[in-house]
């Protein structure tokens, strides 16, 4: 179902329903977002290979801080029996206006991209469902749940000063009487007049209402009990916070149940190479994203402790890493057999529906004869036409499609949890741990090495097979000039452009974070001249932190005496 401000209410009661499903196993998200890259740079700009997985994520930290999200896919998966049910929620998202908020950039490229892809950049501006993050829907609520601050301001013109003086007067006779419980005052055409009685009655008669009279321009003054202005302050006060969660706080409401499910009941969250997924996820709808990368990885686990990405999983399942885009999965797995996937009743948008609720007869056997029945209706209904309802590059169909893909990879193998694809990388991100180094993708089968070349052109198989290497399980670049290589290898190799991968990820992230380098197994040698190469490489210091001697920094007077 297709979710934007006119039917969010709605939207929020069935997916809180789907969630809390003893039948739900996962929840698959995508999103569409605003830009990714900065002055229209390319994907190879912004994704250079040389990029550990720390710095990979400053990069990509920016651009979530920079842009925002227009919108967010979910899908919600429940089992019944041995088929599966999809409810899909394609909710169109605009950042709410609200003081201090944040402003909607636009990349060019994205924009275009998008719409190619059929992108309703109309829905968006118009309906999109505004949102903003934990601490500004804490303040938000905090402000709707009080009275708010009203200027007030004085009749200038003597006539109408008169005129409110007189009507006034007779307001503060009603309110001193219990008899009388209502008076319609004398009607006025001047708008100012009429809103200076307004704050006035308000003001000095707490238990004076006024609501519009029977004749035009006129207002009607009713008298209250206690009790009676109690409830109205509490319908007002209501009234004031629903309208604050539908115009302002908006989609945040779906974060929340999102989040509390995946938090609480473990709820696996499916994405398709989902880092960018995750980062304008938390950035937007829960707090600003930390600096640094481990914080970062701390805070994904304690909102969704168990992720999947089918990126990551796909090629655990033999599918070649380079098939590996979300539209070419799902093509792959729709030849595959396995489980029914039927869409839940109310959320045909992108396919037939199942066809009730529950399927089974009385004693609780699979009624073969309605299932072939529904499936038939579900043929000779009218066709849709899927460049409008199965469109790749739409958050709702992103989600659904990931969600298949991850069944069908389910049913080859175990599931990979908590492990992150990172595009043009050698890593592979480990979301359990809280190690800065993320681990060499694909899994080493022997030693992995870090390789330096000085020719471009070099034959680098050869090459390894000249220093040492009995086996060469995997090549694959680390610098987009093709002179550093990650490599797999069986046996040891020898001479100075070889170095074990982990003394170069440990000289690497001394380096960069400023500090000495722990010792490994690897001879010093080797690790001081990689070191000066790294230095000229990536601009810095070859000389680790030290501690300067006492009273090498300034000679004492005496010394400078003689």
């Amino acid at each position: 179902m297709d979710v934007s401000r006119d039917n969010l209410s709605e939207a929020v009661t069935k997916l809180r329903r789907a969630l809390q499903s003893p039948k739900a196993q996962f929840v698959a998200i995508d999103e569409e977002f605003t830009g990714i890259s900065f002055n229209n740079g390319s994907f190879q700009e912004m994704n250079p290979l040389s990029d550990s997985a720390s710095s990979r994520y400053a990069r990509m930290r920016n651009v979530a801080k920079s842009f925002g999200l227009m919108q967010l896919g979910i899908a919600v998966f429940e089992k019944n029996g041995e088929s599966y049910r999809s409810s899909v929620f394609n909710c169109y998202v605009f950042a709410a206006e609200t003081p201090g908020g944040r402003d909607v950039n636009l990349s060019t490229g994205a924009v275009s991209f998008l719409r190619k892809n059929a992108m309703d950049f109309g829905t968006w501006l118009r309906d999109g469902i505004p949102y903003v993050d934990g601490a500004t829907e804490a303040r938000l609520i905090k402000e709707a749940s009080s009275e708010p601050e009203r200027k007030t301001f004085q009749l200038q013109d003597a006539t109408y000063k008169a005129f409110a003086d007189g009507e006034l007067a007779k307001v503060e006779v009603l309110s001193n009487q219990t008899e009388v419980k209502q008076m319609d005052l004398q009607p006025h055409a001047t708008p100012v007049v009429r809103k200076y009685l307004h704050q006035e009655i308000e003001r000095r008669f707490p238990l004076v209402a006024t609501e519009k009279g029977p004749v035009k321009h006129q207002i009607r003054c009713v008298l209250l009990t206690e009790a009676e202005k109690a409830r109205r302050d509490q319908l007002r006060k209501q009234q004031r916070l629903d309208d604050c969660r539908e115009n302002k706080i908006g989609a945040r409401a779906l974060f929340v149940e999102l989040r509390d499910a995946c938090r609480d009941r473990k709820l696996p969250l499916v994405g398709h190479n989902c880092l960018y997924d995750l980062l304008f996820l938390l950035e937007h709808f829960e707090a600003p994203i930390p600096e640094d990368w481990s914080s970062f990885k701390s805070l994904v686990r304690q909102n969704f402790p168990v992720i999947v990405d089918t990126k990551a999983f796909a090629p655990r399942c033999a599918f070649p890493e380079r098939r590996t885009a979300l539209d070419q999965l799902y093509e792959a797995v729709q030849a595959s057999t396995g489980a029914e996937i039927r869409f839940a009743r109310g959320f045909g948008k992108y396919g037939p529906e199942e066809s009730s609720e529950d399927e089974s007869d009385e004693d609780g056997q699979v009624d073969d004869a309605a299932r072939t029945a529904a499936f038939r209706a579900a043929l000779d209904a009218p066709r849709r036409d899927p460049r409008t309802t199965q469109r790749f590059h739409e958050a709702g169909w992103d989600a659904h499609t990931t969600g298949v893909v991850y069944v069908r990879l389910l049913e080859k193998g175990t599931s990979c949890e908590n492990r992150l694809h990172l595009m043009r990388s050698v890593y592979e991100i480990d979301l359990g741990s809280d190690e800065s180094i993320e681990p060499v993708h694909p899994t080493p089968k022997g030693t992995c090495y870090h390789v330096r070349v000085d020719d471009e052109n070099t034959d680098v198989r050869a090459l390894l097979t000249s220093l040492g290497a009995s086996e060469v399980h995997n090549v694959q670049r680390c610098n987009d000039d093709s002179r550093e290589w990650c490599v797999d290898v069986s046996g040891e190799l020898t001479g100075d452009q070889c170095v074990p991968w982990a003394c170069f990820e440990t000289e690497r992230d001394a380096l960069l974070h400023q500090k000495a380098p722990s010792a490994g197994s690897w001879p010093k040698k080797t690790a001081k001249k990689l070191r000066a190469w790294l230095a000229k490489r990536l601009g810095g210091s070859a000389a680790p932190a030290t501690r300067k001697r006492r009273g090498s920094a300034a000679e004492s007077p005496a010394k400078r005496q003689k």
